[in-house]
């Protein structure tokens, strides 16, 4: 048995390689990674990639020792939840096993109740590009996912390279599979290199051995579009975009507005009408909810506050100073 118990294992991999015994399971400390499937064009990376998180999603990812979820809660079902910024996983002529990721709103706002979930990224090179290191998008990816650890959450995501990633989120990479297929997506085979190896002197950790392993994937070929084209830019672009729904107003009537507008009027309601100089994310997430019927998630909440420039202390927002009577102005005065 792998010394690694808390390590996800697929089934239906051959691996020869036997690491022997490893002075420290670095998995059980911290069982979520990043799993990054590399290979040219044609290799079956993003196959696999949909093969493991189908298996992630179907329960069938669990601690070799014991039969539980990877995740250390003994009642967990050891069901993951997949969210994908492809599309084709979303839609019901592909099974509709997984959901859109919203990389920009959720998954990237630290404050979002994200948890115990497979985010499935395709070439993710295009969402963050080892080229444009030093662009807005791309350091907000890279250090927001550097979070994702605490939430129980394991990335899975395909690229040409390894080196087509941006420097920090490739030293987020705990393992990497250079994919190859020799038969079309029949079979997809691997060499396996682990790189979480806490355990290893830095200097020493490039001496270890590649494990391989193969799969069969010709049934999952069903679950996804191997064509569809990511489109990064249109994604990133909607995350800075006002969000537009519709709201009926105060004569029934269907009108045309944006998630900040309703956060704005919940703003002016507090300071008017509850005549309170302070208020919290929580309480305008349900305050919109009472008012307009509308579900907005924290980090809507707490950017639009942001960049009006609220004050922030803690979790609670300043919204206008307090009234000071004459006294009370000329005693903070003296004193």
């Amino acid at each position: 048995m792998s010394p690694y118990s808390k390590e996800p294992q697929f089934p239906n991999a051959e691996i020869p390689y036997d690491w022997g015994d490893a002075p420290m399971d670095f998995h059980k400390q911290d069982p979520f990674g990043f799993f990054l499937y590399v290979g040219p064009r044609g290799a079956g990376k993003s196959l696999l990639m949909v093969h493991h998180a189908r298996m992630f999603a179907e329960g069938r990812i669990r601690d070799l020792a014991d039969g539980t979820c990877i995740c250390d809660d003994p009642d967990c079902n050891a069901k993951w939840k997949v969210i994908t910024t492809l599309n084709s996983p979303t839609l019901p002529e592909f099974g509709k096993w997984a959901d859109r990721a919203d990389l920009v709103n959720q998954v990237l706002d630290t404050k979002s109740d994200i948890q115990h979930l497979i985010l499935m990224i395709d070439e993710i090179h295009q969402f963050a590009d080892s080229r444009r290191a030093m662009s807005r998008d791309v350091m907000d990816i890279a250090n927001q996912t550097t979070m994702l650890r605490k939430k129980k959450v394991h990335i899975l995501a395909s690229d040409i390279s390894i080196d087509w990633v941006e420097t920090r989120m490739r030293a987020m990479v705990t393992r990497a599979y250079n994919c190859w297929t020799p038969n079309r997506g029949t079979k997809v085979l691997a060499t396996i290199k682990d790189f979480g190896l806490g355990h290893i002197p830095p200097w020493a950790r490039h001496r270890v051995a590649p494990k391989w392993g193969s799969w069969d994937t010709e049934a999952t070929k069903k679950y996804y579009d191997t064509y569809e084209r990511v489109a990064a830019e249109a994604e990133l672009k909607s995350g800075r975009t006002e969000k537009t729904i519709f709201i009926k107003n105060e004569f029934g009537e269907r009108q045309q507005t944006t998630i900040d507008d309703l956060i704005g009027r919940v703003l002016l309601y507090i300071v008017d009408e509850l005549e309170e100089n302070e208020t919290t994310t929580e309480e305008i997430i349900a305050l919109v909810d009472t008012q307009y019927g509308v579900d907005v998630g924290r980090g809507l909440v707490d950017r639009f506050c942001q960049e009006t420039g609220l004050i922030r202390k803690g979790d609670t927002y300043t919204l206008m100073a307090k009234d000071r009577s004459a006294e009370d102005r000329e005693n903070a005065l003296v004193n």
